[in-house]
């Protein structure tokens, strides 16, 4: 995990460092899937105390996650443009924004730069994964990708409610 010693911007107002930093991890985890990073760019993270035991948190880069396409289950290659503009206010009363920036500023002085460009990812993942448009996804019956093979499984799904008369229907047979 990356993190940062802030102690000394804290106690000095006006004070601003600018360190380079890089992603910590190389995979996500995100709603209990776990996303492998395919590429991250070291980056600038500028650090500033804004006054009042509040300091101001800058920096952009990019990381390239692997994520499976929703139909086919290819992995595409997603970027996530992070831009970090955060303000870190040590004198807040909300519970909330206590709770987070405790998780942001870990123990005291030290910046959770992961937790930073975590939070970006998060707000910023697609509903939606296609690795093209008109991916026809895998068939349902033998499990081929039916973006590079054709296959002659029968792939109509009856309709539900006929499912009473198809019973007739197979014990007329039957007798």
């Amino acid at each position: 995990m990356m993190q940062i010693n802030v102690s000394e911007i804290l106690s000095t107002s006006g004070k601003s460092q600018s360190y380079q930093v890089e992603a910590g991890f190389d995979e996500v985890s995100y709603s209990g899937s776990q996303y492998p990073v395919n590429s991250k760019e070291p980056f600038t993270l500028t650090v500033e105390n804004i006054g009042r035991k509040k300091i101001q948190v800058t920096g952009e880069t990019k990381i390239t996650l692997l994520i499976p396409c929703d139909r086919c289950l290819r992995d595409v290659s997603v970027e996530f443009p992070i831009v970090i503009d955060v303000t870190i206010d040590r004198n807040t009363e909300d519970d909330d924004v206590k709770e987070w920036n405790q998780l942001i500023l870990l123990e005291g002085s030290m910046l959770a730069v992961d937790m930073l460009i975590y939070d970006e990812i998060a707000a910023n993942m697609p509903m939606k994964i296609l690795c093209k448009e008109d991916c026809k996804g895998i068939c349902p019956v033998c499990g081929c990708n039916q973006n590079e093979t054709t296959c002659d499984c029968d792939q109509s799904v009856p309709d539900p409610r006929m499912s009473a008369i198809r019973d007739i229907f197979n014990n007329f047979k039957e007798v």
